[in-house]
């Protein structure tokens, strides 16, 4: 589409990798079913990284790649959720943040995940029955990884230690012949040599489709997450609603942005916080 303004239109500036894009398809998508607007995403330009049309999960989305003029903008004001407010909905709107909490969209989020799923259908069958073969009849564990750019940013993003993966699989095991491990990283080669997953029945994932690998992670039936907007979003889109999880107390580094980790996950008997 061209970069005519359209009156009543909510316009998402996306950014990130695909956690960072999925965060603002909730945040957009939601806003526009509140308040019934026309809802465009603005891709992003980085180079380094796929732009969020080039991900076949939103395939059904409105895009364009230009700015739209004489927007009222709305940015997001900190990590810390704030509601946010359109007093005009016959307005043209320019939302620019992250805005990573559930509660953007949490009314909305099982009519989102549906909807996406409903986008990769012949991918998402064809997950569920590798899930069947991977897990061999036993419940299955998410655990994620993060590596990579966090080693080399850990002022605000720290890499977690073995003892919160430790502790973690202390709380969800208490068989271990009955689970088998997922595990799942953007480093395989430390998941190969890492010896704390050499006492239990793991498998290593090393799919190299994004979607395909957030769609095995979400069908485990309980999940170790990572300070990262990956597997988090994983937890989110789980098929099993009754799911344990196990998230890092300390979301951010020390120079990171103030957080509230009730804002990133709703609190339940089924939430364990490290």
């Amino acid at each position: 589409m061209n970069n005519e303004l359209n009156l009543g239109t909510l316009y998402v500036l996306t950014r990130g990798g695909f956690g960072n894009v999925l965060f603002n398809y909730l945040v957009g998508y939601s806003l526009s079913k509140q308040h019934k607007m026309k809802l465009v995403f603005i891709n992003s330009n980085e180079k380094h990284r796929p732009n969020m049309q080039s991900y076949k999960i939103f395939k059904n989305c409105q895009f364009q790649n230009t700015l739209p003029q004489h927007c009222i903008k709305l940015y997001e004001r900190s990590f810390v959720y704030n509601p946010i407010t359109i007093p005009d909905v016959s307005r043209p709107y320019l939302l620019d943040g992250y805005f990573q909490s559930y509660k953007y969209s949490y009314e909305y989020l099982q009519e989102i995940r549906q909807k996406l799923l409903d986008n990769v259908k012949d991918s998402f069958h064809e997950i569920i029955r590798l899930h069947e073969s991977i897990s061999d009849g036993k419940k299955t564990i998410m655990l994620h990884v993060r590596r990579g750019d966090y080693l080399k940013l850990q002022d605000i993003h720290s890499p977690l230690s073995d003892s919160y993966y430790e502790k973690a699989l202390d709380i969800l095991v208490k068989n271990r012949d009955a689970y088998k491990i997922m595990a799942f990283s953007d480093d395989n080669v430390f998941l190969h040599n890492w010896n704390l997953l050499q006492e239990y029945d793991y498998h290593i994932v090393e799919l190299t489709d994004i979607i395909e690998t957030f769609l095995l992670m979400s069908l485990c039936d309980d999940f170790i997450i990572s300070n990262s907007t990956f597997s988090l979003l994983a937890y989110y889109f789980r098929k099993n609603v009754d799911s344990k999880l196990c998230i890092p107390e300390k979301w951010f580094g020390p120079f990171g942005p103030k957080f509230k980790l009730e804002d990133i996950v709703k609190t339940t008997d089924n939430v364990f916080r490290i």
